[in-house]
């Protein structure tokens, strides 16, 4: 089952970057973004890897509240101590810890200076130095 999670990743990848063409609203991004966050609850590393992607996708189009929602739920599952190899491994990078990080320009977006700034720190202090 982990074989297809990466096959997710890419095909999600190829939507985001314009090669599979798709909708205005990005729907067909959007089931296969729900399809993996679905089959992934079997594993935490994989899943928290998909609430990100759920994460960052409505981000990017613009619902914050929804955003926000699923990343919180990501920082509940991600382990920084374990998930980062793994996640390393499965992917060729951290999603999550890209999660973390993109989350402050959502604060910023919605004039929440205060949180985006503790959500840098955050990043700083408890993200990063997983990468040393």
């Amino acid at each position: 089952i982990s074989l297809m999670f990466p096959i997710y990743n890419m095909v999600g990848l190829q939507l985001k970057g314009g090669v599979i063409d798709q909708d205005d609203e990005c729907s067909l991004e959007m089931e296969l973004a729900l399809r993996f966050c679905h089959e992934a609850q079997l594993q935490a590393y994989h899943y928290a890897r998909s609430l990100a992607n759920l994460a960052e996708m409505y981000g990017r189009v613009g619902v914050l509240d929804e955003a926000l929602k699923y990343f919180n739920v990501m920082k509940a599952v991600y382990m920084k101590e374990d998930h980062p190899k793994l996640l390393l491994d499965a992917y060729a990078v951290d999603r999550c810890a890209v999660s973390f990080a993109t989350s402050a320009l959502w604060y910023l977006q919605m004039g929440q200076i205060n949180n985006a700034i503790d959500r840098c720190d955050y990043v700083i202090d408890h993200i990063l130095p997983h990468y040393g």
